[in-house]
């Protein structure tokens, strides 16, 4: 598969199994804080440092935008990124969903500054 004639590419363990398990369960935890700071009204709902279950695209699945460790792991997978592409990169922000079962992304486009994306599948094994 070429990412230049099919515009995508998959690329199987970008990253180590064991640091993909490691940032799951980090997440899984930020989420789970989460919903305790909203239970306990310990944050406004409207305040979305923490993440936010408000992403009108996956309604209730936990977002966060420009988390540190995924803006870490955002500057790990660029070489693989570059060398798959054939492209210089340039690392914009970082997005974040945990899905839920039955949760899905529809099909959608992208702003212009998701140009070249890269998703993770982080907890799953497909």
């Amino acid at each position: 598969m070429s990412f230049k004639k099919e515009g995508y590419t998959i690329i199987e363990k970008a990253i180590d199994s064991k640091v993909a398990n490691f940032i799951y369960k980090y997440l899984l935890l930020k989420r789970d804080v989460l919903k305790t700071y909203i239970e306990t009204n310990y944050i406004t709902p409207y305040d979305d440092r923490h993440g936010t279950f408000k992403d009108p695209q996956v309604p209730g699945a936990f977002s966060a935008y420009g988390d540190i460790a995924m803006d870490v792991l955002l500057t790990e997978v660029k070489p693989i990124m570059e060398k798959t592409t054939g492209l210089k990169l340039i690392e914009t922000y970082s997005y974040t969903r945990v899905y839920e079962t039955g949760q899905i992304l529809k099909k959608h486009k992208d702003r212009f500054s998701c140009e070249i994306s890269t998703t993770l599948n982080l907890g799953e094994d497909h």
